[in-house]
Formats: C-alpha cells, structure tokens, sequence
C-alpha cells in the first residue's frame, strides 16, 4: 500500500504542478494583453488630442484668412475710390 500512495501522491504532485504552470502561463498572456490595451487606449487617447488641436489649428487658420479677406476687400475699394 506504501507504494501506490507514493505513487498516488507523485501523480497528484505532477498534476498540481502542471496546473500551476498553466495558471502561471494564464496569468502571464492577460497580463500582456491588458498592457495590449492600456497601449490601444494611450494610442487611442493621443489621436484624439492630436485631432483636436488640429481642428482648433484649422478654426485659427479660418478666422485668420477671414480677416484677410476683410482687409484686402478694403484695400481693393480703397484703391477702386482712389482711381
């Protein structure tokens, strides 16, 4: 009886074990995919800036060319008056 109980238990070692390193590997793959995703998410949230600050970039620019407009409208009916 001796012997199939050591038995018993060195298979039920190696079982436990075999178990653990899958866990361990479980555990080791979510952890690289949730860095995965924290990564997606700062990629994610850094575009979103960037689109931002182009849109508020493109806003500048309008109402820059917009004066411009106004100011060469004026020049050319002050010139048009001047001839």
């Amino acid at each position: 009886m001796t012997s199939y109980k050591s038995y018993f238990l060195w298979a039920e070692h190696a079982r436990m074990a075999k178990l653990e390193r899958r866990v361990e590997s479980a555990h080791r793959e979510y952890q690289d995919r949730a860095a995965e995703a924290t990564v997606a998410q700062a990629e994610g949230q850094r575009a979103a800036e960037w689109a931002t600050a182009a849109e508020q970039g493109l806003q500048v620019v309008k109402a820059h060319q917009a004066e411009t407009e106004a100011g060469l409208r004026a020049s050319l009916a002050n010139t048009e008056v001047a001839l």
